[in-house]
């Protein structure tokens, strides 16, 4: 399986390597395109410039990226499992890591081959190395066996693959619900005071913008002036403008209470 899966690795580096000599050289003409147009200087060849560097733009995220989403994803497992062996060091545990939530961070498609059996075993596979795999990715405790068989499972996608791979992270691998940045404020949220804060938040935001963009509008539909200057000339409009931004607060966070 080893030499299947590294054979697979270096076809997927030729094809990167091909598809940007390929994609290089169809851009180097577009290149000396965009300076003809841009020597030019007149307003026809604005429109072509811009048309260009859309083109060249799409180009260039080619040559960065060449692979499909798959092929990505083998590529970072494979790199994972040569980290195994040092997964005992702080940095390499950091990268092992890196690597793994990169596989399971990409988006579900529906062009996606692992989607034969149906969209819930492959967003289930997604939550078993994000609650299990990551976590001993970060104690340094994945085994190479279970790198192997995501790498296949990558290389052949096949539903039994994805079956076969999830049974194995469940009997493998603990549940563990890592403390991130992210848990912590779905946590907060769930709370008595998160359940407070965040629709007076969201309240104060949406009055204050609807209130001072009201004003703006006024202001510059009426009086024809910076809204900034007629505020410090009019202290009462500005009363008025807070007031009502108040009142609108008091109203959104009425309505977000009931949510």
């Amino acid at each position: 399986m080893l030499v299947e899966l590294e054979n697979h690795y270096k076809s997927l580096q030729d094809k990167k390597s091909e598809s940007r000599r390929r994609t290089l050289l169809l851009l180097l003409p577009l290149v000396a395109f965009l300076l003809v147009g841009y020597s030019l200087n007149n307003s026809n060849s604005a429109f072509a410039y811009l048309v260009g560097a859309l083109i060249a733009f799409i180009f260039l995220v080619q040559i960065v990226s060449p692979l499909a989403r798959g092929e990505i994803a083998f590529e970072k497992v494979y790199k994972a499992m040569g980290l195994i062996p040092r997964q005992g060091n702080a940095s390499t545990k950091r990268k092992l890591r890196r690597l793994l939530k990169g596989t399971a961070s990409l988006p579900v498609r529906v062009d996606d081959p692992l989607l034969r059996g149906g969209i819930e075993p492959r967003r289930k596979m997604n939550e078993l190395i994000k609650r299990r795999l990551l976590p001993a990715a970060s104690a340094g405790r994945v085994k190479e066996t279970t790198l192997e068989s995501l790498a296949l499972l990558f290389m052949t996608p096949s539903v039994s693959a994805v079956s076969e791979f999830n049974d194995q992270l469940l009997k493998g691998y603990d549940d563990v619900e890592e403390v991130t940045f992210k848990v912590l404020i779905s946590r907060f949220r769930g709370n008595r005071i998160g359940l407070f804060i965040e629709p007076l938040a969201k309240a104060l935001v949406l009055g204050f913008v609807v209130a001072v963009g009201i004003a703006y509008l006024w202001v510059d539909a009426w009086n024809h002036q910076d809204l900034s200057t007629y505020l410090n000339t009019n202290p009462n409009f500005a009363t008025a403008i807070f007031s009502f931004a108040g009142i609108l607060t008091v109203a959104f966070l009425t309505q977000f209470r009931r949510k």
